[in-house]
Parts: C-alpha cells; sequence; structure tokens
C-alpha cells in the first residue's frame, strides 16, 4: 500500500500493465500447455502400448527420469509458486472459461493423436493388401480439417478469455488507484 503512495503515476502505470499482462500470458499460454502436455503425455503412452507394448514400455521408462527432474526443479521454485498462488485466486471468477479453454486445448491435442493412428492403418493396409489412396486421404483431409477448427477455436478461446482477465483487473486496479488520497 506504502508504493502505491510514494510512487509517482508512471511508475504505478508500468507496473500495472506489466502485470496484467504477465497474468494474460500465464492464462493464454501456460495454463493450456501444462495440461494440454499432461494429456499428450498420457495419450501418446496409451497409442504406443496399443502399438507395441515392449516398445513402448522401453520408451515410456523415461518419464519417471523426467517427472523426477521436474520434481528437483519444481522443489527449488516451491517459495516462487507460493506467490503464484494469489495468481490463482484472481483467476477464480473466470473457472468456467479457462475449464473451455483448457477443453479445447485436450480436443486439439486429442485430435492430433489420430495422425499416427491413420500413418500405422494405411501401413497395415498396404501390408494386407487392402490398400486404397482415397480412403487413405479423405480421413487425412478430415483429421486435418478437425486439426485446424480445434486450433483455431482454442486460439479464438485463448485470446479472449486472456484480454478479458486483462482488461477486468485493468479496469479494478485504475479503479482502486483512482480511489487513493494523493499528497503533494
Amino acid at each position: 500500500y506504502r508504493f502505491i503512495l510514494d510512487a509517482d503515476p508512471s511508475k504505478l502505470l508500468t507496473n500495472l500493465t506489466t502485470d496484467v499482462d504477465a497474468l494474460k500470458s500465464f492464462v493464454a499460454i501456460g495454463v493450456v500447455a501444462m495440461v494440454s502436455s499432461l494429456f499428450v503425455i498420457i495419450g501418446a503412452s496409451a497409442l504406443l502400448l496399443s502399438i507395441d507394448w515392449k516398445l513402448a514400455l522401453n520408451v515410456l521408462v523415461v518419464i519417471p527420469v523426467i517427472a523426477g527432474a521436474f520434481g528437483i526443479v519444481f522443489s527449488r521454485l516451491r517459495p516462487l509458486f507460493k506467490k503464484n498462488r494469489e495468481v490463482i485466486e484472481v483467476l477464480k471468477p473466470y473457472r468456467l472459461l479457462i475449464f473451455l479453454l483448457v477443453s479445447l486445448a485436450l480436443l486439439s491435442n486429442g485430435v492430433n493423436l489420430i495422425i499416427p493412428q491413420l500413418i500405422s492403418s494405411a501401413i497395415d493396409s498396404v501390408a494386407d493388401t487392402q490398400f486404397s489412396i482415397t480412403t487413405l486421404v479423405v480421413q487425412f483431409m478430415g483429421a486435418s480439417l478437425a486439426i485446424f477448427v480445434f486450433q483455431l477455436l482454442q486460439g479464438f478461446m485463448q485470446t479472449y478469455v486472456s484480454e478479458k482477465v486483462a482488461r477486468n483487473l485493468r479496469t479494478e486496479l485504475s479503479e482502486r488507484i483512482s480511489r487513493q488520497r494523493y499528497r503533494f
């Protein structure tokens, strides 16, 4: 509170803009990236296991090592995460929008997992001499269209949510600052 009273308005505005933009980036990129990456790992692991479980186990052995490395890094960053809890509190009114954003990201990443399955079935159909280029092209075009649509919707939703959070925070903070008494 004392900082607001002692700082000049240009410094306050700069800090306000920087903080709100950082929060906007966190909402637009950070939350979606974390959740969708987790689901991509799970989906790719399931796909690997369904194709060849022996090869999948050899590949998936690396995941605990990576998880351990993340655990070490995050344990050292824990003090910073305690500060970020305040950021999460600010985002509570936007839970539904963030849920929709994460859902679109998961759908988009889920559709991306269809491509390796299409390639696998095309290889199998060539080996069985039942290959149809028309079917393969139609399937790839459908998957490509679905990927495009979900990624486009995800991009629109990211922009909408982040801009809405930023606008509301700027409005709220500027109203709080304007209610302060200024000393001359």
